[in-house]
């Protein structure tokens, strides 16, 4: 088969309206981690109106997976596209406001479009890329195109990274709380395996074959339950806890800034955030408590193993703690994901800078912050999967001053970048599809010896 006809007849069948639309639709689906269940019985259809063959996969009564195939006829390598179905937030006032402060039309799961922009609950996290890969794999079949490889097409649930966890007051657990990948392990482990894979999470147009991993952790200090009558509390658990969030914020990220490295594609820079803080009664605050903890989110740089991450994060606090004999800091991992890459020589890579170039323009290094996170794709390469994850821009909106009334923390996803990022996958997917896999250096050829 000549390649490039068959891209052009691909690409002639991405329309920017189709694509924008169906971004507004899927936005305007409520998808919380846990209820992903009627967002992907809608994808379904979609992509079974697309000529796709379509499976729901069950991860629960109110979660699933969506998954099409454009099958080949076996020759090639299998690829496939990845995106995740749940949103960062909830759009609920209640759920979301420690964290978000007031919510907006932005936070909303009711999709719109404003200044070139989808904009709604989930718009760039990332039901605008979800649109983009859906859009190309439909623009694929109705081509008829004759594929080698069959081409997987998967709208997970589960992707954002949350997991159970025993707080102070309450304990966090169920399906609203089963994040973390759990979605695309389901998947794998059940026989939707690739050779290739393109996610297409939010990366700013910028090309990725690396990402980095994560730790949750969490940290508790303890002391005494003081009265506030009593002027000498000594050292309270809230103030040890103070100590600890100071140290690691002033003295932990200088040394791990020193494990940034910079890549062809981009920068990858490690980081951590303290993500919450709890202690006491906030309705009753008479009195100093005797627990604390802090939970945190440490990105773990590339190069390093989780097990090995962990340790560098005790040996800190082993180091802290050394230096006051009244200070210690129990340390538990409630959710972890390694690091990895694909190689630079990757088939799949090669295929989507490449078309990222004929299509849109010469590739810069990506610089955004989000290059330096973690998603799926992490878990795909645990499974000798080659995965690149190429994503729209957009926004997060800040602050009030920026959101022009939208709502902090709302979200926007560029509707050019997802036409682009369409197009640029359907190219990748015709051309990766349509070659040999004997021709390809693929990580699945079997020793000639046994070992």
């Amino acid at each position: 088969m000549n390649i490039e006809p068959a891209i052009e007849r691909a690409l002639a069948g991405i329309d920017q309206d189709a694509v924008t639309q169906l971004a507004i639709d899927l936005v305007s689906i409520p998808s919380p981690t846990g209820a992903e269940r009627e967002v992907a019985t809608f994808l379904a259809e979609r992509m079974s109106e697309g000529g796709l063959e379509v499976t729901l996969q069950d991860l629960g009564p109110n979660r699933a997976n969506a998954v099409g195939i454009i099958r080949g006829d076996g020759a090639g390598p299998r690829v496939m596209f990845n995106g995740h179905l749940d949103t960062s937030i909830t759009g609920i006032d209640a759920e979301d406001y420690p964290m978000t402060g007031p919510l907006g039309p932005a936070n909303r799961a009711k999709g719109f479009v404003k200044d070139g922009h989808v904009i709604g609950c989930g718009a760039y996290n990332m039901k605008g890329g979800i649109a983009a890969m859906v859009s190309a794999a439909i623009a694929i079949k109705r081509a008829g195109i004759p594929l080698k490889g069959d081409l997987v097409v998967a709208g997970v649930a589960g992707e954002i990274e949350k997991a159970p966890v025993k707080g102070l007051l309450r304990t966090y657990s169920g399906d609203a709380y089963e994040g973390g990948g759990v979605g695309t392990r389901h998947l794998l482990n059940r026989g939707y395996l690739t050779d290739y894979a393109l996610a297409p999470e939010p990366t700013h147009m910028g090309v990725l074959r690396s990402r980095l991993g994560l730790l949750f952790i969490k940290l508790t200090t303890r002391g005494e339950m003081v009265r506030a009558c009593f002027r000498d509390k000594g050292k309270t658990a809230i103030a040890k806890m103070f100590e600890v969030v100071t140290a690691l914020e002033r003295d932990f990220n200088p040394r791990i800034a020193r494990y940034t490295r910079i890549h062809e594609d981009s920068v990858y820079a490690p980081g951590f955030s303290i993500g919450a803080i709890e202690s006491g009664w906030p309705y009753k605050p008479w009195a100093s408590p005797a627990v604390c903890s802090a939970y945190i989110d440490f990105r773990i740089p590339l190069g390093h193993t989780v097990l090995g991450a962990e340790r560098e994060f005790r040996a800190f606090l082993d180091e802290l703690t050394a230096l006051d004999s009244e200070l210690s800091v129990e340390m538990e991992v409630f959710l972890s994901k390694a690091s990895n890459s694909t190689p630079a020589d990757s088939y799949v890579y090669g295929s989507c800078r490449r078309h990222f170039e004929e299509l849109i323009g010469p590739y810069e290094r990506c610089t955004s912050p989000l290059a330096s996170y973690s998603d799926d794709t992490c878990i795909m390469r645990q499974q000798a999967m080659e995965a690149v994850v190429f994503g729209a821009g957009g926004a997060r909106y800040r602050g009030q001053e920026d959101s022009g009334g939208l709502g902090i923390g709302g979200e926007a996803v560029s509707i050019a970048d997802m036409l682009n990022v369409a197009r640029v996958y359907a190219a990748t997917a015709v051309d990766t599809c349509s070659r040999k896999r004997d021709d390809l250096k693929l990580r699945d050829q079997w020793a000639e010896e046994p070992v």
